[in-house]
């Protein structure tokens, strides 16, 4: 069974788990640098916030389904929009990924792209739970994002 967390305002998000770590990045970054299972989702256009560990890409939070900024200026936005979460395997446990989702929900919120920011994962995942709690995100249903999402 799936569990969504959601964000929907910058003042919420626990801007004191950002670490000087956290880099912004592109889908054009080299996937040689990328050490994380995410970095199969980087193919198209994407907003990505990673953690850089001696050269590495070791978490990443990212956005991947975004419409150009030129569209957003415009006015033309989505209601909400989901997240991915990824971490190495031997870097977990270290706040990166926490750092990376407020990174990146900062960053959309502030662009008003918009109105809400979510993740899902599974109901056994607990780490994953934490770090959304950790970055300010709460507990949501699925049917308060499709409501969000259908808003106009």
């Amino acid at each position: 069974m799936s569990v969504f967390y959601g964000i929907d305002c910058v003042n919420k998000l626990n801007l004191s788990k950002k670490q000087e770590t956290t880099v912004y990045f592109n889908q054009k970054t080299k996937h040689e640098i990328i050490d994380c299972d995410m970095y199969v989702y980087l193919d198209g256009p994407s907003i990505n916030f990673g953690t850089l560990i001696y050269g590495k890409i070791v978490s990443i939070a990212t956005w991947n389904e975004f419409k150009s900024f030129r569209e957003i200026i415009n006015g033309r936005r989505d209601n909400v929009i989901e997240i991915g979460i990824g971490t190495n395997i031997h870097h977990r446990q270290k706040g990166y990924a926490v750092s990376n989702v407020v990174a990146l929900c900062e960053f959309i919120l502030k662009i008003k792209a918009v109105d809400l920011v979510y993740a899902c994962t599974q109901d056994d995942n607990i780490c994953s739970q934490k770090t959304m709690e950790s970055a300010g995100m709460f507990l949501m249903s699925e049917d308060e994002i499709y409501e969000r999402n259908c808003r106009k």
